[in-house]
């Protein structure tokens, strides 16, 4: 899978993904194209707007929240992050791994991607005033 976002002002927007399988690929995009065609270009199916028109999801987002606002109605979307964070990890170790993994394979991993132990307090690395700099250890004098 690509997931590409670029939301610059003054440049050309893009908000895509494209899936690829072993007979063609699936292309999903903020300009309303979502298809899916093999490897010679042919269309093997398309979204129909014209009969099956949707909503734009940025303004419907809007409209939810100002709705939970004013109904008092909650938007609780935990369970779906939590799955999608967990997508994503299955992706992230396949990848790095460069083997498949099962959902419960990954449901049932002991890897940890942060700290053992959870507490309020100073934190060891932070200095007052000063940026972190990315690719340098918070240890590292400060250029």
């Amino acid at each position: 899978m690509l997931a590409t976002a670029r939301q610059i002002d003054g440049c050309d927007g893009n908000v895509s993904e494209q899936v690829y399988g072993t007979k063609g690929m699936a292309s999903l995009n903020d300009r309303g194209e979502i298809k899916i065609v093999d490897y010679n270009g042919n269309i093997l199916w398309e979204y129909d707007y014209q009969n099956k028109p949707v909503k734009n999801p940025y303004d419907q987002e809007h409209v939810h929240f100002v709705e939970s606002i004013r109904l008092d109605k909650k938007i609780n979307q935990a369970e779906a992050l939590a799955y999608s964070t967990q997508v994503a990890i299955l992706g992230r170790e396949a990848a790095y791994t460069g083997k498949p993994i099962s959902w419960d394979e990954i449901m049932a991993s002991t890897l940890r991607y942060g700290p053992e132990k959870y507490e309020m307090g100073a934190l060891p690395d932070y200095k007052e005033g000063e940026a972190p700099k990315p690719g340098k250890a918070p240890d590292a004098p400060v250029m």
